[in-house]
């Protein structure tokens, strides 16, 4: 098994652009938060997470041998990173998947209220190594972000967090 390390920093120059791309983000994990509810009968059926990920992208994304049902993503969320579409769909079948046992659980008890579906949830995009990240120096790094109408790369100024706060 391969090890993975996770590295903490703050960002000292805090743009506009960090924003407007948690927004985008933000609105994409909504859609496809929908998109998978309306179409959890057929997803949860698939055995393997791949499966289920590729089944929902397929729905969404359109290429020269698949139509996407939902063709309005790809005018909505144009140039959106391929990254950031697989972890929000990675994203929205967890979410599905909790709401759906919780209404299984509420069926079983009937006590309360009947958990209602909430697509807004709070997601944080994550920023890959090499497709959304680099490192250009001990204190910089090139980010990808949305500026408003193009995802492009800005470098950012940071500073390690000390881990043992966390």
């Amino acid at each position: 098994m391969k090890a993975t390390k996770t590295a903490r920093q703050k960002i000292r120059n805090y743009t506009r652009y960090l924003n407007y791309t948690l927004d985008i983000y933000r609105e994409v994990q909504s859609f496809i938060n929908h998109v998978v509810f309306d179409n959890n009968d057929k997803i949860f059926t698939l055995d393997q997470s791949k499966a289920r990920n590729n089944y929902v992208e397929r729905l969404i994304h359109s290429t020269s041998k698949n139509q996407a049902v939902y063709t309005d993503f790809g005018s909505r969320f144009y140039k959106l990173p391929s990254y950031l579409r697989r972890y929000a769909i990675a994203q929205a079948i967890g979410h599905v998947s909790s709401h759906v046992s919780r209404v299984a659980l509420w069926e079983n008890n009937r006590k309360g209220r009947r958990p209602v579906f909430n697509p807004g949830c709070k997601g944080f995009p994550v920023f890959y190594r090499d497709n959304m990240s680099k490192w250009i120096s001990r204190s910089k790094v090139s980010l990808k972000l949305y500026n408003g109408s193009d995802w492009i790369w800005f470098i950012l100024p940071f500073e390690p967090v000390n881990s043992d706060r966390f």
